[in-house]
């Protein structure tokens, strides 16, 4: 019995399957965006962030430069922050021009990377991370311009308590 056909074709289908698999370059380079676009939220660097915005970019109803103002506030009221999410949501448009990503976040102290769940008590961990931290959600539409992704709006939710519950943003401003 010759072996080697079916080799061969074992091989070939091993090939397609990979093929097929490999994930979407530009869905690739959006969750690279918004990995970047986390580090530079984790150190303040609000300008590298609004670099990574389009010229005509939103944050609710705030223009760039209104962005920008919101940003040193909010990197000042949660300073040495770490942001904790899931992998984002990324709904790419049928021309590939443009692009939505969703996920939610938590910010919780530089100096706990668990989040504080280090005794393995996962109902006490929300609870108590309900208690004193926000969780967010935030919707970011991109377009790519000249070969690179850009943001060109954002809208953030904030959620409160171990029933998260939603809180207005505009207390806190537009974002």
């Amino acid at each position: 019995m010759n072996r080697k056909p079916a080799c061969l074709c074992l091989l070939a289908c091993m090939g397609i399957a990979s093929w097929a698999c490999k994930e979407d370059p530009a869905r690739v380079r959006i969750a690279s965006r918004i990995d970047l676009a986390v580090e530079r939220a984790e150190s303040g660097d609000a300008a590298g962030l609004l670099d990574m915005a389009s010229s005509d970019f939103r944050a609710g109803s705030a223009d760039r430069s209104q962005t920008r103002k919101l940003l040193f506030w909010a990197f000042r009221r949660y300073r040495n922050r770490r942001v904790l999410r899931p992998r984002p949501e990324i709904e790419i448009a049928s021309d590939e021009q443009s692009a939505r990503v969703r996920f939610p976040f938590l910010l919780v102290p530089a100096s706990r990377s668990d989040g504080g769940m280090a005794d393995g008590d996962s109902e006490g961990w929300i609870q108590s991370l309900a208690d004193r931290t926000d969780l967010f959600r935030i919707h970011v539409d991109l377009r790519l311009d000249d070969g690179e992704w850009k943001f060109t709006q954002a809208r953030l939710e904030r959620f409160r308590g171990a029933g998260f519950q939603e809180v207005p943003i505009h207390s806190h401003g537009p974002l």
